[in-house]
């Protein structure tokens, strides 16, 4: 398993991986730098990143195909997301789910109001529009 910065020849294998779980694809390649995949056989099998919002971030866009799920790819992934969001001053993910609640309190997310969101996380379109107003919010502190 290789774990690798996302570029553009990776779009169209993101995007079918995303869409395969209803996951949203609108605007995730604006931010293809904070993307993070898992590749086996050059073959895309696990993805993940964050959008950037001065000094949080939103996580998003975490997926992996099921024939790979519990080997620990996405913990992976979001390892090296958080590093990287870390070393680039990020203090704390938010993140939008409607199914992975359980997951990521394994990683520390707590739930949180949406209302109480920053005003950066509020105006990114995964929150105001992607994601359903059912969505459930969480919050996780970053620490170097």
């Amino acid at each position: 398993m290789e774990y690798e910065q996302a570029t553009h020849s990776d779009l169209d294998a993101i995007k079918d991986l995303l869409k395969s779980y209803g996951l949203p694809t609108g605007d995730f390649k604006h931010h293809l730098i904070n993307f993070i995949v898992a590749k086996q056989s050059n073959e895309i099998i696990g993805v993940g990143g964050y959008e950037a919002c001065k000094e949080y971030a939103l996580l998003r866009s975490f997926a992996v195909k099921t024939s790979h799920k519990n080997l620990g790819v996405a913990e992976e992934i979001f390892n090296l997301v958080k590093e990287q969001a870390i070393n680039s001053g990020v203090k704390g993910f938010y993140l939008l789910t409607d199914t992975a609640i359980k997951y990521f309190e394994r990683f520390e997310f707590c739930e949180c109001s949406r209302d109480n969101a920053p005003e950066s996380i509020r105006k990114t379109k995964q929150f105001s529009g992607l994601c359903p107003d059912t969505a459930t919010m969480m919050y996780k502190t970053l620490s170097a």
